[in-house]
């Protein structure tokens, strides 16, 4: 068990990924993590990420403005608001924008 604070987090540059800023909290090199791993995403307004299908399930939980899901398979948009959270399964492949 560790406790973590906003002064551990460690800022890191997502494939794809574009005016936002991130921070792992969890996992991966952070600490060894092998079931899982926690980021902590700041999108600007204009925001997003390139159209990529990831390799590993996914939840964002939205807190303040609404992110945009654009499914590849066939370009169906789901609004994501204050609140709301997405999950995706493997391979699902999906563009993100953030309105605000």
């Amino acid at each position: 068990m560790k406790k973590i604070t906003l002064d551990d987090l460690e800022e890191y540059d997502p494939p794809g990924h574009f005016d936002m800023t991130a921070l792992r909290v969890v996992g991966k090199e952070k600490d060894g993590s092998e079931m899982l791993w926690l980021g902590r995403s700041h999108f600007l307004p204009g925001g997003g990420a390139e159209l990529d299908a990831s390799p590993t399930e996914k939840v964002y939980h939205v807190v303040d403005g609404t992110v945009i899901i654009v499914h590849g398979d066939d370009q169906r948009e789901v609004d994501l608001p204050d609140g709301d959270v997405q999950t995706f399964t493997r391979n699902g492949v999906v563009t993100i924008e953030v309105r605000r």
